[in-house]
């Protein structure tokens, strides 16, 4: 996947969450510019988890080469508790 595919995708006004497919078929989804972090050659994306109650966060580094596709997701409308 290109640089600018992915500056673009982040960068849509107003921000539209977006779907990244790795080489490895594992899928992450991006609801706000501030899970995603485009650098020169990867991109830092925030992962958020939650088990018996409690909420964790971790960051991963991704090489674009590894990047195969994005998809756009639809927008959630505040006020609709996540149902488009």
């Amino acid at each position: 996947m290109s640089h600018e595919d992915l500056q673009e995708a982040v960068h849509e006004k107003p921000f539209v969450p977006f779907r990244i497919l790795i080489s490895t078929g594992i899928t992450f989804d991006i609801h706000h510019p501030d899970q995603f972090a485009l650098e020169r050659r990867s991109v830092q994306v925030v992962v958020t988890q939650e088990q018996n109650g409690i909420q964790t966060h971790r960051s991963l580094k991704i090489d674009l080469l590894h990047i195969v596709a994005i998809e756009m997701l639809p927008r959630v409308e505040a006020g609709t508790n996540g149902h488009p």
